[in-house]
């Protein structure tokens, strides 16, 4: 498949929505469950996800309900959203070509916090129609559901098991900042749709020019319309004109990640040595930072029910009321 990956809220939406602009045929769907009504401002023109958001293996396909299988030599050049954070997931026969974008991790926080915002006020909604008789809080609801490091940190996080697992699997890469991507639209997408659609037949039969004609392969690109797709005033945040950012760490390595990002940001993205023996070391510092947090929360969830007298069974139903169509959760 032509895999667009990425961390949340970097900027694989859009390159969905040029991919289909472009002729591909995709997997997925502009808005899954109940997104219009949720987070719809987030993202006007679509999210195009699919349940393969979460990784193309043993969980996701065959699908769970139906049965269905998608094959990977089928599907060779459909466009498919897969989040970073599952890539080392999905198995490689299905990663024909991966386009990555990454977007400035000062950005990355604010569109995330304000997406979050969006799916709270929808939780609140839902909460106040079927759970306000019991004893949690929506904010307590919202804060045990699902642990979550801080926005700068699963940025880091997820881009840097991208760069590893496709240096240990070594498929077909190419990374492209979202700035780049706004800057010279024409070229980059130009450069990157004729990549994707290049030949690489990996059945025997389609090395005879005529099937490979009546294949799926035969689909004219349109790449007038897939510059379209590219909207200016879609963009809600700049980093150079953001505020300072905390997180845990900030100034430890606030500039490491900038770094990280100016790598991608270039003419050629590539990352120098130096700074790969950096993000090696945050990485291993990061680490047991995360795994103590998230132990943290478990013992959070489990304080915070004991008080309130809530079963884990009833709060899995809450969960799975609340939680199970929205962004975040899935």
């Amino acid at each position: 498949m032509v895999v667009v990956s990425g961390c949340r809220r970097s900027g694989t939406s859009l390159w969905m929505q040029i991919l289909i602009a472009a002729g591909f045929p995709y997997i997925g769907k502009p808005f899954m469950h109940s997104w219009k009504k949720s987070i719809y401002e987030a993202n006007q023109y679509g999210f195009y996800e699919s349940e393969f958001r979460n990784g193309i293996y043993f969980e996701t396909n065959p699908d769970p309900v139906t049965g269905i299988f998608i094959p990977p030599l089928q599907t060779q050049l459909h466009a498919v959203k897969i989040f970073a954070s599952s890539l080392n997931k999905t198995d490689i026969s299905y990663l024909h070509r991966v386009i990555h974008t990454i977007r400035h991790w000062k950005e990355h926080c604010f569109s995330f916090d304000k997406l979050s915002k969006m799916e709270n006020a929808h939780y609140k909604t839902i909460y106040e129609k079927q759970f306000k008789n019991i004893n949690l809080s929506i904010e307590e609801i919202i804060q045990l559901k699902n642990f979550r490091v801080h926005p700068a940190i699963e940025w880091f996080n997820n881009n840097y098991s991208f760069i590893q697992d496709m240096a240990l699997r070594g498929y077909a890469t190419h990374c492209v900042s979202y700035d780049k991507l706004l800057e010279k639209p024409k070229e980059s997408i130009s450069k990157t749709i004729k990549w994707c659609y290049a030949k690489k037949p990996s059945d025997i039969r389609y090395l005879d020019n005529d099937l490979y004609d009546q294949s799926q392969y035969s689909f004219k690109l349109n790449l007038d319309s897939a510059y379209l797709a590219v909207k200016h005033d879609a963009r809600t945040y700049v980093a150079n004109r953001l505020g300072d950012i905390y997180f845990p760490f900030c100034d430890q390595f606030s500039t490491l990640f900038d770094k990280f990002y100016e790598c991608f940001n270039s003419e050629n993205p590539v990352i120098p040595q130096s700074i790969l023996k950096e993000l090696q070391h945050c990485s291993t510092f990061l680490y047991p930072y995360v795994i103590n947090k998230e132990k943290e929360h478990q013992g959070l969830v489990t304080k915070t029910l004991s008080k309130r007298n809530v079963s884990k069974q009833q709060f899995q139903q809450i969960e799975n009321t609340l939680f199970r169509n929205s962004p975040g959760y899935i």
